[in-house]
């Protein structure tokens, strides 16, 4: 079984899976990268897997 990605909203803090992730009616809502939170409704962009390439490699977090 394929396990499924999580988030931490960067606003609350509260942590779920992609799954729970609910967005608006939207008509483009698959392979969006935005990312809702559940608890708060804050949302955010998905960072691109070259940012966190970049990332990992310059040390940053």
């Amino acid at each position: 079984m394929e396990e499924k990605k999580g988030y931490k909203c960067p606003l609350c803090s509260y942590s779920f899976k992609v799954g729970e992730a609910k967005c608006g009616a939207c008509p483009i809502s698959k392979g969006c990268k935005i990312i809702c939170c559940p608890h708060c409704g804050y949302q955010w962009v998905e960072e691109s897997k070259a940012v966190n390439l970049i990332k990992k490699l310059l040390g940053k977090k």
